[in-house]
């Protein structure tokens, strides 16, 4: 296993718990260096673009460390290599997202590389995503889906890998307030029509067999 080396300095301004933070960094780096894919390089460029984020301020610092460590843990026991989170760009979006919302840093937590493929590789990461393109990847989704329980796990999977993205892009700052605004607009129109075309597969497939049972009984 490759030797702790030094963590580096946080600031404790603006945290809670100060003395929290030094056990948290240990216990991270610890997890990063034996993470699938790790190398001493880039866990030391991450850990000094972690100290940088941290100490020019986060809304919640020590909700933002709680949530990195939770889901550094769990992509640890998943044996998942944290690529998204050792892109040039990982930290700065991450951090904010975990600092600010603590349902989607949860979701992460759960599945930790979720981030990766609903934010970083999305080609809408920094411009709006148009409601027409929006409703089209959705109704995508659904065209593999052939069991209620699939269509409803697509309908709840893209739903809330767009609202990661959406609010990745709101507490980085890459998106100003009336073009998030737009996009939540655009998501919970694609949410309606999505819903109306499963219940309308449902019907369709109940009725041929002469049964039919609501999607929302």
């Amino acid at each position: 296993m490759t030797p702790i080396r030094e963590i580096p300095v946080l600031d404790p301004e603006g945290f809670e718990n100060p003395g929290a933070i030094e056990t948290a960094l240990r216990s991270l780096r610890q997890m990063l260096e034996e993470a699938p894919g790790s190398e001493p390089a880039l866990v030391e460029s991450l850990f000094q673009a972690l100290a940088s984020i941290f100490n020019a301020g986060l809304p919640d610092p020590d909700a933002a460390l709680l949530h990195l460590e939770n889901l550094v843990s769990e992509a640890h026991r998943q044996k998942i290599a944290l690529a998204g989170l050792f892109a040039p760009r990982g930290l700065p979006l991450l951090l904010p997202l975990l600092s600010g919302s603590p349902a989607l840093a949860q979701l992460l937590a759960r599945e930790p590389d979720r981030f990766r493929l609903a934010v970083l590789e999305s080609p809408f990461l920094d411009q709006a995503k148009p409601g027409p393109v929006m409703r089209r990847e959705f109704l995508d989704r659904l065209a593999g889906a052939e069991s209620e329980q699939s269509l409803l796990r697509e309908l709840r999977r893209f739903k809330y890998d767009e609202f990661l993205r959406i609010s990745t892009r709101d507490l980085a700052g890459l998106a100003d307030l009336p073009v998030v605004a737009r996009e939540l607009s655009d998501l919970a129109e694609a949410c309606i029509e999505g819903a109306l075309e499963v219940e309308t597969r449902l019907l369709t497939r109940e009725y041929r067999h002469g049964v039919r049972a609501s999607l929302y009984t």
